[in-house]
């Protein structure tokens, strides 16, 4: 199991997903954080949101090495780690575009992690992705090749 303790508290809070980013779409604010599911693929960069400033969106293919190449089992140690919350200030929203498949930590959470700082919070982040992906391409060149 992942060393979590270096990435967050894993407080229980509402989760977000893709009811929340269909209604918060409807009504026109931000997509609070969680995960993103749906049938674009997870490079795609077809899926338009509205984040509160300072959200953090973990790549998919990170998401899928969390699961062991789920997406549904990364998205699901993501919530537990990385709850969807909405952010304490109100603001405008920031307009991305995603794909299905990441997952969004809102600002309050990054925050969080870097101490309430939220750009050492996104260095914090950075350096988990960094890790994930290294850890991942290792796990799969360990694996062996097909049998014939």
């Amino acid at each position: 199991m992942r060393n979590w303790g270096l990435y967050g508290q894993g407080r229980r809070f509402a989760n977000g997903g893709k009811v929340a980013a269909a209604l918060a779409k409807a009504r026109g604010k931000y997509f609070a954080g969680g995960a993103l599911k749906g049938a674009t693929t997870g490079r795609s960069d077809q899926v338009p949101i509205t984040v509160a400033p300072g959200a953090y969106v973990i790549p998919a293919d990170v998401v899928a090495a969390l699961g062991d190449g789920n997406s549904d089992a990364g998205h699901k140690l993501l919530e537990q780690r990385f709850p969807a919350v909405g952010p304490k200030k109100k603001s405008s929203g920031v307009g991305i575009i995603v794909s299905h498949g990441e997952y969004v930590i809102s600002p309050d959470v990054v925050a969080s992690l870097g101490g309430g700082d939220v750009n050492h919070g996104h260095d914090v982040l950075d350096a988990f992705v960094t890790k994930t992906r290294r850890d991942n391409i290792q796990k799969l060149k360990s694996l062996p090749g097909p049998q014939t």
